[in-house]
């Protein structure tokens, strides 16, 4: 068994997955949709949650994310460019949509390729943008440059959102370590609230769980009655995918 755990270490330290699980934990907050009625009530909760985690000891950053890579189901968005061919929209591509907040990246050294990340002027401001991994760049303007480009979102049940790209960012495995990473778009939170949240930490600990009880302390006096829940670090995260 010891000889196992060494060779998965060996695998997550060493595999390719978009993103540097190192030194990172993880958790996730289902706010109630009683006391967090409106879209805006749910950014103010999360975005003050993560002001007060980045001021903790020991917290580099911290960001969050509407679904934790590799340990949740993606959320899937068609996709239609701006100035291609009129389609059907079951027949245009589809993508795995995350809504994220602006320092998600940044805490999960995703690297940014081409562009520019997510600015805080960004989440509020107009034009709406997006950012997109490397495959969906190619896939989506395969003769042509995604920066500057416009594309309309669109999911059942709810509104298109048309966003320009601004950047284009490292492809991230999805649900599945050993899958091959899906093309994605990445939103700013406050086009697509989301109740249901994964904060990722990045600590200065060689150990990251060892911040859990600050980080549940601080939770606690923001609001006692939002727990949070799946306390992992992120490398366990993939090794329970493994």
């Amino acid at each position: 068994q010891v000889v196992l755990m060494g060779r998965m270490a060996w695998t997550v330290r060493n595999a390719t997955f978009g993103l540097d699980p190192m030194q990172v934990l993880t958790f996730k907050m289902d706010v109630s949709p009683a006391r967090f009625a409106d879209p805006d009530s749910i950014t103010r909760f999360y975005s003050a949650l993560l002001d007060r985690l980045d001021a903790l000891p020991g917290v580099a950053s911290a960001g969050a994310i509407n679904r934790l890579p590799v340990s949740d189901r993606d959320v899937n968005v068609r996709v239609r460019v701006e100035g291609a061919p009129v389609t059907a929209p079951e027949a245009l591509p589809s993508l795995m949509l995350a809504s994220v907040s602006v320092d998600y990246l940044r805490t999960m050294h995703v690297p940014i390729l081409r562009g520019r990340t997510f600015e805080t002027t960004d989440f509020g401001g107009d034009p709406p943008v997006a950012l997109v991994g490397e495959d969906a760049a190619r896939q989506l303007w395969p003769r042509g440059d995604a920066i500057g480009s416009r594309a309309t979102l669109t999911l059942a049940g709810e509104p298109d959102r048309t966003v320009q790209v601004v950047g284009v960012v490292a492809n991230l495995r999805s649900a599945d370590v050993f899958r091959r990473s899906m093309s994605q778009v990445y939103i700013p939170w406050t086009l697509r609230p989301d109740r249901t949240m994964a904060i990722a930490v990045r600590t200065e600990s060689t150990n990251p769980v060892s911040l859990t009880p600050a980080l549940r302390a601080t939770a606690a006096a923001l609001e006692p009655n939002e727990p949070m829940f799946n306390v992992l670090s992120m490398e366990q995260v993939l090794f329970n995918d493994m």
